[in-house]
């Protein structure tokens, strides 16, 4: 349970990275002629990987409650085998 939802949340955060760094650099052109608005190419900065890595460890917490909650029902299971 722990392992997927960290996958999932990384996979999640790899890919909006990625779809976010896709269209600034296909839509700068664009925005630099009609609006004058110049978006710099650098995603990650130590704030946004400061964020990433509080929204990994929030998944990782949240995940605990099912991931506990199956350990003691599979260590139930077995006690009563």
């Amino acid at each position: 349970v722990e392992v997927e939802a960290l996958l999932i949340a990384s996979a999640a955060s790899l890919m909006a990275m990625s779809l976010l760094y896709l269209s600034t650099v296909l839509s700068a052109e664009i925005l630099a002629e009609r609006f004058s608005l110049f978006v710099d190419g650098g995603m990650i900065t130590p704030e946004t990987a400061t964020y990433l890595l509080a929204i990994v460890f929030g998944t990782f917490v949240i995940a605990l409650i099912p991931a506990i909650s199956a350990y003691r029902r599979a260590r139930t299971q077995q006690l009563s085998n």
